[in-house]
């Protein structure tokens, strides 16, 4: 048995590591949600006038809304599957389904497209936002729980004046499909590598989503 798994020292420093986990997928998850705010200008640019896309109002509200729908839809099934699964796999899966969602999203370019592959990006988001609380009362002491959620909090902001502004430098949605889809991938892998159970988890009990 590894030395972090016996610990209480290893398991107090290795906290900020999972702090920084859950700060880089609500960064990059929750601010790939907003990229559409930042692309209205030539989303909805008419294509007689030589815009690319031409999207209606009305759909360039459903892109807008589309992640945050899957995110809350599949909040209640993401917190469940971690309560029979783990918060590791449950994460996992949701974070691969955002990959997924944003790789071939790099390869569409018609409005059907593009809402089906942003909503499935959306159950990375769901699987924050089931997780995130348990995460930071399993790893964290009640009194610290508050500075947790408030960096993880700061982290959601970050990631919404970083991207919007980076979609909006664009004159065309592939290349910000493109940078979405490569950090949804180094998002994934650092969980994959670096997220550990709790050593006290057993302990540790955080109620049931499902009971909540």
């Amino acid at each position: 048995m590894s030395s972090f798994s016996t610990s209480r020292t290893g398991a107090y420093r290795y906290r900020w590591v999972i702090l920084a986990l859950c700060g880089l997928a609500v960064i990059v998850v929750n601010g790939a949600t907003l990229i559409f705010s930042g692309m209205a200008g030539f989303l909805l640019t008419p294509v007689s006038a030589g815009g690319e896309y031409g999207f209606t109002a009305q759909q360039f509200m459903m892109l807008n809304s589309c992640p945050y729908l899957a995110g809350f839809l599949g909040c209640l099934a993401m917190g469940v599957l971690a309560d029979r699964k783990g918060i590791k796999q449950t994460m996992l899966i949701g974070l691969s389904l955002s990959l997924i969602g944003s790789v071939i999203r790099v390869f569409t370019s018609d409005f059907t497209g593009i809402l089906v592959t942003s909503t499935i990006y959306g159950f990375g988001l769901a699987a924050l936002n089931a997780n995130a609380a348990k995460i930071m009362r399993l790893w964290f002491p009640r009194n610290m729980v508050n500075v947790a959620m408030g960096v993880y909090l700061a982290c959601a902001t970050v990631g919404a004046a970083v991207f919007i502004p980076l979609a909006s430098s664009f004159t065309s949605a592939q290349p910000m499909f493109v940078i979405v889809a490569v950090l949804s991938a180094i998002t994934l892998v650092a969980w994959a590598a670096f997220y550990r159970k709790h050593p006290d988890n057993e302990l540790r009990v955080v109620e049931p989503v499902a009971k909540q």
